[in-house]
């Protein structure tokens, strides 16, 4: 059995991180960790972006953002968008394959 799996760590957007990281974001998950070598880390997302759509869905935690990764397919290449800093960005990830 596969599952699609992004390999990203990331924790809810709070007040205090869109200060600190000068976000304009209203919405979204903060990347605190990217595993090397994962779909994110091919797309180029980092620590400290953050993350306010997937596939066109808005993304408001991160138990939101992996039902919305699980609800695609292994080799599917879905749009990331939200905030570096105070840029906006979008990020093609084509998901790989989790095993179990």
């Amino acid at each position: 059995m596969t599952a699609p799996l992004i390999g990203l760590n990331v924790e809810p957007l709070t007040d205090e991180h869109r200060a600190r990281l000068h976000s304009p974001a209203l919405h979204g998950v903060v990347v605190i960790g990217v595993v090397e070598g994962a779909a994110a880390h091919a797309a180029g997302l980092r620590p400290y972006d953050v993350i306010t759509d997937f596939g066109g869905a808005p993304v408001t935690s991160p138990d939101e953002l992996f039902a919305l990764v699980a609800s695609h397919q292994a080799g599917e290449t879905v749009v990331v968008t939200g905030w570096r800093g105070q840029a906006a960005r979008e990020w093609s990830v084509t998901l790989q394959a989790r095993r179990w």
